[in-house]
């Protein structure tokens, strides 16, 4: 039987015989997914974290109203703004705030009382941030509640 390297190279090119070998495309492509996943992960690593924040408790207060309290640990000296809001046992929102923190400790926490348009179940401080615009989800309050406002130093979305 004839080898594949002795046949005619038209015979080669024809039926693709070429046996080439394809080992140094995929170690190139391994290297540079190797090197892209650690490009990745030391920019996420180095990324600016000087903002966490943490639920610590919410106290339904009345079906009106929720007490929240969460810490923010932040650079000294930063003005946060945190969206908080409260959902009834159907998931839906009854109360939604965006609350400005003032400039102080690195290290506060916060206490905030939610309005609410019913009693809430549940509480969540979606984000927080150096300023008030932010990429949380947006205010779910069912078609035809009216947005419940909310007192200084925390602002209610505006209703659509």
């Amino acid at each position: 039987m004839q080898q594949d390297s002795e046949l005619p190279i038209n015979i080669q090119q024809r039926y693709g015989l070429n046996t080439r070998s394809k080992t140094p495309i995929a170690l190139a492509v391994i290297l540079a997914s190797i090197v892209t996943i650690g490009l990745g992960m030391a920019n996420y690593r180095s990324g600016d974290r000087a903002l966490d924040w943490e639920l610590r408790s919410f106290s339904v207060q009345s079906a009106n109203s929720v007490e929240v309290v969460w810490e923010v640990a932040r650079n000294k000296d930063q003005d946060t703004y945190c969206v908080i809001r409260a959902q009834d046992d159907k998931r839906m929102d009854v109360g939604y705030a965006t609350v400005f923190v003032a400039a102080g400790e690195p290290n506060v926490t916060a206490n905030y009382n939610l309005a609410t348009e019913s009693l809430a179940v549940l509480v969540e401080v979606l984000g927080c941030a150096g300023k008030p615009e932010m990429r949380v989800p947006p205010a779910d309050f069912p078609p035809g509640v009216k947005i419940p406002a909310q007192a200084p130093p925390g602002f209610a979305p505006e209703a659509n």
